[in-house]
């Protein structure tokens, strides 16, 4: 058992450092955020710690904008970009919501964490929280999705 969870750890760094040279996070690092975050689910948004999965965009806006009037925290669509990033960038919320605009924003604010620690796992912590512990548990959590993903595509990085 020991064993095989060191492989791992050896199989994603590989993984990892080869897509080093450009800072880009792998895809397939990019779906297990999406996973963990949303559930895949692009209108999702979490307002000081509390999940919502509204039917409608229009909905979404409306608990984002409840969410800024009450001064919370919030994080909103697929990679739940989190309140501080959207203020820091000037992101619109409301352009958030859609995936593609979304995950662009995900991969930059990945890609800054992996310019300051390197493409490891403390990057990836970093990306949810500047806190280690709470950063350590979430990477695990990504690492879980990761290897999942990779075990149903046959590879590490699709």
């Amino acid at each position: 058992m020991k064993t095989t969870a060191i492989l791992f750890c050896l199989l994603i760094g590989s993984a990892l450092l080869v897509h080093a040279a450009n800072l880009a996070p792998p895809p397939g690092l990019m779906e297990a955020i999406a996973r963990q975050e949303s559930d895949m689910n692009p209108l999702a948004v979490n307002v000081a710690g509390k999940d919502y999965y509204p039917a409608t965009r229009e909905e979404a806006i409306q608990i984002i904008r409840q969410a800024q009037a009450a001064g919370k925290s919030y994080d909103v669509g697929l990679h739940q970009i989190n309140r501080y990033w959207i203020d820091k960038y000037s992101i619109s919320p409301e352009r958030s919501l859609d995936p593609e605009i979304n995950r662009q924003w995900a991969t930059a604010i990945l890609e800054d964490e992996i310019t300051r620690h390197g493409l490891n796992w403390k990057a990836i912590g970093k990306y949810h929280s500047p806190d280690i512990e709470r950063g350590r548990r979430y990477a695990w959590l990504i690492y879980r999705h990761y290897t999942r993903q990779a075990a149903k595509a046959g590879g590490y990085g699709k």
